[in-house]
């Protein structure tokens, strides 16, 4: 979804939108997700479900941008672990 948008030219306009709106789809699932956790108190009271999936989503993106570019399995799970380190107790 990341590399689709991204290569698209004007020619595929219709499938960048479609892309993005996928991703956008996404989001706004995370963030039910993290409202939901707020309540049930999975999540601290003070954590913002929108900049959590945001910066999630962000996560993942970067990620799969860094696997198509070579990036190994060992240096992936470094990205993950370092993010994990942000992560609300």
């Amino acid at each position: 979804m990341v590399q689709g948008a991204l290569a698209c030219g004007t020619e595929a306009e219709c499938v960048r939108q479609e892309l993005i709106s996928h991703r956008s789809s996404a989001e706004k699932l995370l963030i039910q997700r993290f409202k939901r956790a707020k309540l049930e108190c999975d999540l601290p009271k003070d954590v913002n479900p929108t900049d959590l999936a945001r910066f999630l989503t962000s996560v993942m993106y970067g990620m799969s941008v860094q696997a198509a570019s070579g990036a190994s399995r060992v240096d992936l799970k470094r990205i993950a672990k370092t993010a994990l380190q942000a992560w609300p107790e």
